[in-house]
């Protein structure tokens, strides 16, 4: 592993470090939690950097950058219920080299339950890949869809999200780096499709991001539809200050056109919106920035569309106290708005904002309290809920177990009302 990748493989690490140095204040919880699944780092996997899914029969799907029988290289693993208890079954365990390792995104389903997902590294060029899993007479088998082939064959480098599915099956997702731009030291990163027809798997680069002229760089996180059917997404560098942006590439006869819907400055606008896109009804995308904001801590933003141009409203501002933010948003029925905080106190927590006449005001709803109380401890990945209001999630590090120096390999959690 070269030092871009080791770099990025412990980006969760690093951030780590920095969040526990922040002092917080103590918030009350407004929510009772389950733990569904403690980690071990062992063959069922550790350190799941990415949310959860749901099937139409209940059970539960994600991903673990750690663990499985090649040790290092991660997990696909299902949860199902028996008889109130949750017991995971791993699906596939990376072997890193041409199976590639690290799958650091959340995996979609088909309507046939098929699983799409990416590997951040290795495969069979070494700047990972597309797979796919399959159920097969009561074996799941992994095929590599696609395998990046790095900037210098034009092609993407390292996803770090993992990938949408349109009405036609097709699948769409961005590398964080790759690409042929020079302007950035490791190329700036791309869009991709993959279309399936019966030669096989077909990608398409939709666009190469540039880092220059207000393009974004960087794209960390995944994609989103828009109400027309347009992708939009972010980028956590670029844009004319630097600081990231927010753009859509939306089809047409000649090809696919990128536009910048927002370039970030910085400062009270938010800095580095690494987390993905979300509509309301309305059209309006919501997000997250890691930092700026008025409190430098990052902000939770609106994006809304008038007069022929988007403009930013920023919804609630994060101080030290509060923790950074991190993985994309979710709404209820209400409109209420739901995400998770990497470190609020000294491991993280579940917030909600609530719109009061023109304001947001968050709630607290869970202060996760780490290992020593075999707790949860980072959640990095975004939340799901289910039927009946419950939220579910993931974090990276706590429960029990060896990963990262006793810190615990993570949980899966359940938040009711």
């Amino acid at each position: 592993m070269d030092s871009k990748q080791c770099s990025l493989y412990w980006h969760a690490t690093l951030f780590l470090a920095i969040f526990l140095i922040a002092l917080a204040s103590p918030a009350s919880s407004a929510a009772q939690e389950s733990i569904l699944y403690k980690f071990t780092g062992g063959y069922d996997g550790g350190i799941p950097y990415s949310g959860l899914i749901f099937d139409a029969a209940g059970n539960l799907y994600g991903t673990t950058t750690y663990g499985g029988t090649g040790v290092f290289y991660g997990t696909v693993f299902q949860l199902t219920r028996v008889d109130g208890k949750w017991k995971e079954h791993v699906l596939h365990s990376f072997k890193g080299g041409n199976d590639g390792s690290y799958p650091a995104a959340q995996v979609v389903l088909d309507q046939a339950g098929n699983i799409y997902g990416t590997t951040s590294y290795q495969g069979p060029y070494g700047y990972g890949t597309v797979f796919e899993l399959t159920l097969t007479n009561g074996r799941w088998k992994k095929t590599t869809l696609h395998a990046f082939k790095g900037s210098a064959k034009g092609d993407g480098e390292y996803p770090q999200s993992g990938v949408i599915l349109d009405k036609a099956g097709n699948l769409y997702g961005t590398t964080q780096f790759g690409g042929r731009s020079q302007t950035c030291s490791d190329a700036c990163g791309t869009v991709f499709k993959l279309t399936h027809s019966k030669h096989g798997w077909k990608e398409d680069i939709l666009h190469i991001f540039t880092g220059k002229n207000g393009d974004g760089a960087g794209a960390s996180s995944g994609l989103t539809f828009d109400l027309a059917g347009n992708l939009i997404g972010t980028t956590e560098q670029g844009g004319s200050a630097g600081y990231g942006t927010a753009y859509q590439l939306a089809h047409s006869k000649s090809g696919w056109k990128e536009t910048v819907l927002y370039q970030f400055n910085g400062t009270t606008e938010g800095a580095i919106p690494d987390s993905g896109l979300i509509n309301d009804k309305s059209g309006s995308l919501y997000g997250v920035t890691s930092n700026g904001g008025t409190g430098g801590y990052g902000t939770v933003y609106e994006l809304e569309y008038s007069n022929g141009g988007w403009t930013e409203n920023v919804l609630y501002n994060f101080n030290p106290g509060a923790g950074f933010p991190g993985g994309n948003l979710v709404f209820d029925q209400n409109g209420n708005l739901y995400g998770s905080e990497t470190a609020l106190g000294c491991c993280g927590g579940v917030f909600e904002l609530t719109p009061d006449h023109g304001q947001w005001n968050e709630n607290v709803l869970y202060t996760f309290t780490g290992p020593n109380n075999k707790d949860g401890m980072s959640p990095n990945g975004g939340l799901i809920f289910d039927a009946i209001g419950n939220l579910y999630g993931t974090t990276s590090l706590g429960g029990y177990g060896p990963c990262d120096e006793g810190l615990g390999c993570g949980i899966v959690f359940q938040l009711s009302p």
